[in-house]
């Protein structure tokens, strides 16, 4: 089914497709189930299958990548042969290519990952700047924001780990938690601002409201 001016004209041997927009679902479609309500969706689609597209130009490169699931403008605009990705919200996954099973709900979350796989942002700017890191969690606005290629982080709450770059395996739970960490790596941090100001040092466990919020660069340290 092909509703809009020529959406669904590249359609060749698929079945089971809707396309429905404006120059939606232009390329050689030879893909199966795929569904697209949005201005410039699938521009590029060919043997990709069970892909869901909702927005202004989401999934706008997609040509081979099966099983994702991009709602909000621009939403995983240049993943390309990727699978299994989710991403609801302006730009989210935006610059995805090959990453894989990678959840984005939120404006501008995991906008700038590009081969990272299973991510999981949830919030505005969540995981934003991350490009090929991977295993990382970020939960609430802003949390691991500036994340790049750092793997299997976990962050929960407004700000935490705002500011981890490359440091890995590192857990911050509660707003601002682990909040100034950059290349740090191995810290827990439970608590409002627990351990806030660490920046370089590794190895802390901090579990409290506060707790060790004023440490920078001190490692191997244990608070309740």
């Amino acid at each position: 089914i092909g509703v809009g001016e020529r959406a669904g004209c590249g359609l060749t041997t698929g079945n089971g497709n809707i396309i429905i927009g404006q120059g939606a679902g232009q390329g050689t479609i030879t893909g199966n189930c795929n569904v697209s309500v949005a201005y410039q969706g699938f521009t590029a689609l060919t043997s990709g299958s069970h892909n869901v597209t909702l927005g202004t130009q989401s999934s706008f490169s997609l040509t081979t990548g099966d099983k994702n699931i991009a709602i909000g403008c621009r939403a995983l605009f240049n993943t390309t042969t990727a699978d299994n990705n989710v991403a609801v919200g302006t730009s989210a996954l935006n610059s995805n290519t090959t990453g894989t099973k990678n959840t984005s709900i939120g404006k501008s979350s995991l906008a700038s990952n590009t081969t990272g796989n299973c991510n999981t942002a949830l919030g505005v700017d969540a995981l934003t700047t991350n490009s090929t890191g991977a295993n990382n969690t970020g939960i609430g606005e802003h949390a691991l924001t500036n994340n790049t290629t750092a793997n299997n982080n976990t962050a929960v709450g407004y700000f935490s780990l705002n500011t981890n770059s490359t440091g890995g395996q590192n857990v911050g739970i509660g707003c601002g938690a682990l909040r100034s960490n950059t290349t740090a790596s191995e810290n827990v941090a439970v608590g409002h601002s627990a351990l806030g100001a660490n920046t370089t040092a590794s190895c802390n466990t901090a579990v409290g409201c506060g707790a060790m919020k004023s440490n920078t660069t001190g490692s191997v340290n244990t608070a309740f």
